[in-house]
Parts: C-alpha cells; sequence; structure tokens
C-alpha cells in the first residue's frame, strides 16, 4: 500500500469521525432549536452551538441545524427524552437520550435497567431529587487568579464556583447561563467547556444547611420533601443508626481508624485493600452505571 496509502486511510477516518461529531451536534441543536432559535434567549442551544464551534463544525451547517428545528427547513425529526428509575440499592437515576426513534430508545433503556436490577420508574419519581444547572468550565492556569474569577462569575449571575487541581467549575441556573458566559468570555475567560447537568439535591441540602441551617434548608427546598422530612427522617434515622454513626466517629477520633489504614497500607502488597477495590468495582452498581454511559453519546471522544 505504501505511505500515501497509509495516510490516506488516515485522513479517511479521521473524515468519518469527525462527520459523526458533526451529525451529533447537529441533532443536539435542532433539538435545542424546537424552543425558539435565537441563542440570545435559548440557553441550551447556545450551548449546542458553542459545543458544535469548539470541533470545527462550519456556520452554514449551524445555521441549518437550527433552521431543521425552527421548522424552517425539512428534515430528520429528534426528540429529547428523560427517563427516571432506580438503580442497585434505590440509588436515583436520571437518563437524558437523544432519538428519533422512541420506541427503540425507550426499549434500550428499559434492557438496561433490567439487566442489571434497577427499575424504570415513572415520570416524576426521582427528579425531585435533582436540579438543572448550567456548568462552565475554564482551565487552571498560572495566570488566573481565583479570587478576580470568582468576582466576575458571581457578578454575573453564577450561583458557585468550585476549584479542582486542574480546572474551575462554575455552577449557573439554567436562566442566567447565557449572562455568565458571555460575561466571563468579555472579562477575558476562555470556558473550556460548558453543558447543562442534573445535580443531585444533596449536594444543595449540604450546601444551604451550611449557608443558614435547617431552617434556610427546609425553606428553600420544596414542601413535598419537607414534609418527607417531618414526616420519615426519624424511621430512616433510628436510634440503632445513631449508635453507630457515634461509633464510627469515635473511632476516627481515638485514631482507630487511622491505625488499621495505616497498617493496611504498609501490609506487603495491600491484598485487603486491593481485594475490596476489585470487589466493589463489580457491584452491580458500578456495571449498571457503565452500561448507561455506553449510551450517553456525548461522552464518546
Amino acid at each position: 500500500m505504501g505511505r500515501h496509502g497509509t495516510i490516506a486511510g488516515r485522513k479517511a477516518a479521521q473524515d468519518s469521525k469527525r462527520a459523526a461529531m458533526f451529525t451529533k451536534y447537529g441533532r443536539a441543536i435542532i433539538v435545542a432549536a424546537k424552543a425558539g432559535g435565537d441563542p440570545d434567549y435559548n440557553a441550551t442551544l447556545r450551548v449546542a452551538i458553542d459545543k458544535a464551534k469548539a470541533i470545527g463544525m462550519p456556520n452554514d451547517n449551524i445555521k441549518r441545524a437550527i433552521k431543521k428545528g425552527t421548522g424552517e427547513l425539512a428534515g430528520e425529526t429528534y426528540e429529547e427524552l428523560v427517563f427516571e428509575g432506580y438503580g442497585v440499592g434505590g440509588v436515583a437515576v436520571i437518563v437524558e437520550t437523544l432519538t428519533d426513534n422512541r420506541n427503540r430508545t425507550s426499549s434500550s433503556v428499559r434492557a438496561a435497567f433490567d439487566k442489571y436490577g434497577g427499575n424504570l420508574g415513572t415520570p416524576g419519581c426521582v427528579s425531585y431529587m435533582f436540579s438543572r444547572k448550567g456548568v462552565i468550565i475554564i482551565e487552571k492556569t498560572d495566570e488566573l487568579d481565583e479570587d478576580t474569577m470568582m468576582d466576575a462569575a458571581l457578578e454575573a449571575g453564577a450561583e458557585d464556583m468550585v476549584a479542582y487541581d486542574d480546572s474551575f467549575e462554575i455552577l449557573t441556573d439554567p436562566a442566567d447561563y447565557t449572562d455568565v458566559h458571555s460575561a466571563l468570555v468579555e472579562a477575558g475567560y476562555e470556558p473550556e467547556m460548558a453543558y447543562f447537568e442534573c445535580i443531585h439535591e444533596m449536594k444543595l441540602i449540604v450546601d444551604l444547611i451550611n449557608e443558614g441551617g435547617f431552617d434556610k434548608m427546609r425553606y428553600s427546598i420544596s414542601n413535598t420533601a419537607e414534609y418527607g422530612d417531618y414526616r420519615t427522617g426519624k424511621r430512616i434515622i433510628t436510634e440503632e443508626t445513631r449508635k453507630e454513626m457515634k461509633k464510627v466517629l469515635s473511632e476516627i477520633q481515638d485514631g482507630t481508624f487511622a491505625s488499621e489504614f495505616v497498617q493496611e497500607m504498609n501490609a506487603g502488597g495491600k491484598a485487603r485493600f486491593l481485594a475490596t477495590r476489585r470487589l466493589e468495582a463489580s457491584h452491580l452498581l458500578c456495571k449498571v452505571g457503565e452500561e448507561l454511559r455506553k449510551m450517553m453519546s456525548w461522552l464518546k471522544k
């Protein structure tokens, strides 16, 4: 085949991958544009367009996808389907899909739940535990000042900013996403990634308690959740549970846990630690998550 054949084959593979990416983001734009074709007033469409531009999708393709979504051009019809259910151990799961075949996708999601011991629930069965948020990721560099960027984000309407080893994660209300994103770009920051996701209420609840105690937390959550707290909270956290929690806390405070950990780490080969890791990795919860992630096309590179 020779060198020319190798180069041609590599280029064909790259073109194929690029075309698949264009198709994926084109579909996302079509669905988002159904709620309005102006990205200034449609944050979901703005995110889809930003992602498409980030991979080099031509402006003509983007404009054509928007017109398909608004109905100005005929084309394939895609819809967004959201499934709710429970994984192993009753873990709440939300699955967001984009499809041109409702029946096929519903069957595939149901099969994934059934195969690994989960249960596909009814609409609304777990969504009350989650909040939808806009997420903006900015790469951490030596030139960036964390305090300055946080001030810019919060002033623009961001709800929170979290610093990680290699990046900053800025959270916004979906309605404020466009304003925050634009303000950061105008201030000279370059978002590496931006998207919407459902965040479990547990994180939000803990943050509310930290800010204003149980009163603020109960005031901020839904009446359903507040009533559930009063009605069933004591049935979940029993006296037996409290005793065990106190025992665990005592083991941490008196050094028992630290001592056991050090002994395990210093033991030859860390056999028990590694064996436990393998067992946990084979847990049904991990297998269900792996199967669901295979269906999340946006995670595939």
